[in-house]
Protein backbone atom coordinates (compact mmCIF):
# COMPACT_ATOMS: atom_id res chain seq x y z
CA UNK A 1 0.00 0.00 0.00
CA UNK A 2 2.69 2.34 0.91
CA UNK A 3 4.25 2.02 -2.42
CA UNK A 4 1.40 2.31 -4.28
CA UNK A 5 1.04 6.07 -2.41
CA UNK A 6 4.53 6.80 -3.35
CA UNK A 7 3.72 5.94 -7.10
CA UNK A 8 0.47 7.94 -6.63
CA UNK A 9 2.76 10.67 -4.81
CA UNK A 10 5.55 10.24 -7.72
CA UNK A 11 3.20 10.37 -10.75
CA UNK A 12 0.97 13.26 -9.05
CA UNK A 13 4.34 15.97 -8.78
CA UNK A 14 6.03 14.23 -11.81
CA UNK A 15 2.67 15.52 -13.93
CA UNK A 16 0.35 18.40 -12.12
CA UNK A 17 -2.42 17.71 -14.59
CA UNK A 18 -3.03 14.06 -13.31
CA UNK A 19 -6.02 16.12 -11.70
CA UNK A 20 -6.82 17.68 -14.58
CA UNK A 21 -7.61 13.77 -16.17
CA UNK A 22 -9.16 12.61 -13.39
CA UNK A 23 -12.07 15.27 -13.76
CA UNK A 24 -12.24 15.15 -17.65
CA UNK A 25 -12.50 11.11 -17.18
CA UNK A 26 -15.77 11.33 -14.67
CA UNK A 27 -17.34 14.27 -16.59
CA UNK A 28 -16.90 11.67 -19.86
CA UNK A 29 -18.57 8.84 -17.66
CA UNK A 30 -21.20 11.21 -16.52
CA UNK A 31 -22.06 12.33 -20.40
CA UNK A 32 -21.35 8.82 -21.50
CA UNK A 33 -24.31 7.44 -18.79
CA UNK A 34 -26.64 10.85 -19.18
CA UNK A 35 -26.48 9.92 -23.10
CA UNK A 36 -27.13 6.16 -22.53
CA UNK A 37 -29.72 6.61 -20.29
CA UNK A 38 -31.83 9.23 -23.02
CA UNK A 39 -31.50 7.06 -25.81
CA UNK A 40 -32.60 4.01 -23.01
CA UNK A 41 -35.63 6.25 -22.68
CA UNK A 42 -36.56 7.72 -25.72
CA UNK A 43 -36.17 4.22 -27.27
CA UNK A 44 -39.00 2.88 -24.73
CA UNK A 45 -40.99 5.59 -25.44
CA UNK A 46 -41.23 5.03 -29.20
CA UNK A 47 -41.45 1.35 -28.61
CA UNK A 48 -44.36 2.46 -26.60
CA UNK A 49 -46.17 4.89 -28.62
CA UNK A 50 -45.19 3.80 -31.85
CA UNK A 51 -45.59 -0.41 -31.89
CA UNK A 52 -47.91 -2.71 -31.89
CA UNK A 53 -48.53 -5.70 -29.68
CA UNK A 54 -48.47 -8.77 -31.97
CA UNK A 55 -51.65 -10.80 -31.00
CA UNK A 56 -52.25 -13.18 -33.91
CA UNK A 57 -49.51 -14.90 -35.78
CA UNK A 58 -47.64 -17.82 -36.39
CA UNK A 59 -45.13 -15.12 -33.93
CA UNK A 60 -46.86 -15.17 -31.39
CA UNK A 61 -47.53 -18.54 -31.63
CA UNK A 62 -44.05 -19.79 -31.24
CA UNK A 63 -43.53 -17.29 -28.65
CA UNK A 64 -46.20 -18.64 -26.42
CA UNK A 65 -44.74 -22.12 -27.20
CA UNK A 66 -41.27 -20.27 -25.81
CA UNK A 67 -42.76 -19.28 -22.77
CA UNK A 68 -44.27 -22.58 -21.73
CA UNK A 69 -40.91 -23.57 -21.68
CA UNK A 70 -39.29 -20.62 -19.83
CA UNK A 71 -42.39 -18.62 -18.30
CA UNK A 72 -41.85 -15.03 -17.52
CA UNK A 73 -44.78 -12.87 -17.55
CA UNK A 74 -42.85 -9.23 -18.25
CA UNK A 75 -42.04 -10.03 -21.68
CA UNK A 76 -44.19 -8.73 -25.05
CA UNK A 77 -43.58 -9.40 -28.81
CA UNK A 78 -44.35 -6.09 -30.83
CA UNK A 79 -44.09 -5.14 -34.10
CA UNK A 80 -42.47 -1.93 -35.16
CA UNK A 81 -42.20 0.52 -38.32
CA UNK A 82 -39.23 2.23 -36.88
CA UNK A 83 -36.86 -0.90 -36.92
CA UNK A 84 -34.87 -3.09 -39.52
CA UNK A 85 -33.63 -5.62 -37.22
CA UNK A 86 -35.35 -7.20 -34.11
CA UNK A 87 -33.98 -6.19 -30.61
CA UNK A 88 -34.95 -7.16 -27.07
CA UNK A 89 -34.81 -3.97 -25.15
CA UNK A 90 -36.52 -3.13 -21.19
CA UNK A 91 -35.06 -3.75 -17.59
CA UNK A 92 -38.60 -4.16 -15.94
CA UNK A 93 -40.87 -4.42 -19.12
CA UNK A 94 -38.95 -6.39 -21.37
CA UNK A 95 -40.13 -6.08 -25.44
CA UNK A 96 -38.96 -8.42 -28.12
CA UNK A 97 -38.94 -5.96 -31.07
CA UNK A 98 -39.88 -7.86 -34.44
CA UNK A 99 -39.16 -5.37 -37.75
CA UNK A 100 -43.30 -4.65 -38.98
CA UNK A 101 -41.76 -4.20 -42.44
CA UNK A 102 -40.24 -7.46 -42.33
CA UNK A 103 -42.99 -9.35 -41.30
CA UNK A 104 -44.82 -7.67 -44.43
CA UNK A 105 -42.23 -8.45 -46.80
CA UNK A 106 -42.44 -12.14 -45.82
CA UNK A 107 -45.99 -12.05 -46.11
CA UNK A 108 -46.59 -10.38 -49.39
CA UNK A 109 -43.77 -12.72 -50.77
CA UNK A 110 -45.70 -16.12 -49.55
CA UNK A 111 -48.83 -14.44 -50.53
CA UNK A 112 -47.09 -14.14 -54.28
CA UNK A 113 -46.52 -17.69 -54.36
CA UNK A 114 -50.64 -18.45 -53.36
CA UNK A 115 -51.00 -15.91 -56.02
CA UNK A 116 -48.77 -16.80 -59.04
CA UNK A 117 -49.73 -20.93 -57.66
CA UNK A 118 -46.84 -21.95 -57.47
CA UNK A 119 -47.04 -25.00 -55.11
CA UNK A 120 -48.86 -26.52 -58.63
CA UNK A 121 -45.83 -25.66 -60.12
CA UNK A 122 -43.33 -27.59 -57.32
CA UNK A 123 -46.22 -30.64 -57.60
CA UNK A 124 -45.64 -30.80 -61.24
CA UNK A 125 -41.37 -30.57 -60.75
CA UNK A 126 -41.49 -33.38 -58.37
CA UNK A 127 -43.92 -35.29 -60.55
CA UNK A 128 -41.10 -34.98 -63.23
CA UNK A 129 -38.42 -35.93 -60.45
CA UNK A 130 -40.29 -38.97 -60.10
CA UNK A 131 -40.29 -39.97 -63.33
CA UNK A 132 -36.56 -38.48 -64.00
CA UNK A 133 -35.00 -39.67 -60.85
CA UNK A 134 -32.13 -41.76 -63.32
CA UNK A 135 -31.27 -38.24 -64.70
CA UNK A 136 -28.72 -36.08 -63.68
CA UNK A 137 -29.22 -33.28 -66.25
CA UNK A 138 -33.02 -33.49 -64.75
CA UNK A 139 -31.75 -32.77 -61.36
CA UNK A 140 -29.82 -29.61 -62.61
CA UNK A 141 -32.95 -28.59 -64.97
CA UNK A 142 -34.95 -28.79 -61.03
CA UNK A 143 -32.79 -26.54 -58.92
CA UNK A 144 -32.52 -24.07 -62.06
CA UNK A 145 -36.86 -24.12 -61.87
CA UNK A 146 -37.02 -23.70 -58.10
CA UNK A 147 -34.39 -20.92 -58.71
CA UNK A 148 -36.81 -19.18 -61.23
CA UNK A 149 -39.85 -19.88 -59.57
CA UNK A 150 -38.26 -17.87 -56.02
CA UNK A 151 -36.90 -14.91 -58.54
CA UNK A 152 -40.40 -14.56 -60.38
CA UNK A 153 -42.24 -14.46 -57.24
CA UNK A 154 -39.66 -12.10 -55.56
CA UNK A 155 -39.78 -9.65 -58.97
CA UNK A 156 -43.32 -9.70 -58.87
CA UNK A 157 -43.12 -8.65 -54.81
CA UNK A 158 -40.62 -5.76 -55.91
CA UNK A 159 -42.58 -4.31 -59.00
CA UNK A 160 -43.98 -1.81 -57.23
CA UNK A 161 -41.52 -0.89 -54.27
CA UNK A 162 -39.52 2.46 -54.23
CA UNK A 163 -35.51 1.56 -54.13
CA UNK A 164 -35.52 1.71 -50.69
CA UNK A 165 -37.97 -0.91 -50.07
CA UNK A 166 -36.05 -2.94 -52.55
CA UNK A 167 -32.77 -2.52 -50.45
CA UNK A 168 -34.74 -3.86 -47.61
CA UNK A 169 -36.25 -6.43 -49.41
CA UNK A 170 -32.80 -8.22 -50.74
CA UNK A 171 -31.53 -7.58 -47.29
CA UNK A 172 -34.33 -10.04 -45.65
CA UNK A 173 -33.66 -12.20 -48.87
CA UNK A 174 -30.08 -12.50 -47.85
CA UNK A 175 -30.63 -13.11 -44.06
CA UNK A 176 -33.11 -15.81 -45.19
Amino acid sequence: ADLCSNFAAYWRSTFPFTDCIDHIWFVGVLLFFITKAILYVYTISRIKGKSFQIESDIWLEIFKNIRKEQPKKDVLLVGSNDTQSPFTVGIRQKYIVIPAEEIDFILRHEYCHALRNDVARKVIILVFSCLNWFNPLYFLLKENLSAWIEIACDEAVTENFDERQRKKYASLIIKS
